[in-house]
């Protein structure tokens, strides 16, 4: 695996900076830790 950038969390934050990357032609890994989605995101507090 290969890749130019590794995102911690892959939240609703994490899965769009993702996206975003990679629409921009970088390539990225999201680590996660939890199997199942968790009901609240902790990414909420984030603007």
């Amino acid at each position: 695996m290969k890749a130019d950038v590794v995102i911690i969390g892959g939240g609703p934050v994490g899965v769009g900076l993702a996206v975003d990357l990679a629409i921009n032609g970088v390539r990225s890994i999201v680590v996660e830790r939890h199997e199942t989605v968790q009901k609240i995101p902790k990414g909420q507090n984030l603007t």
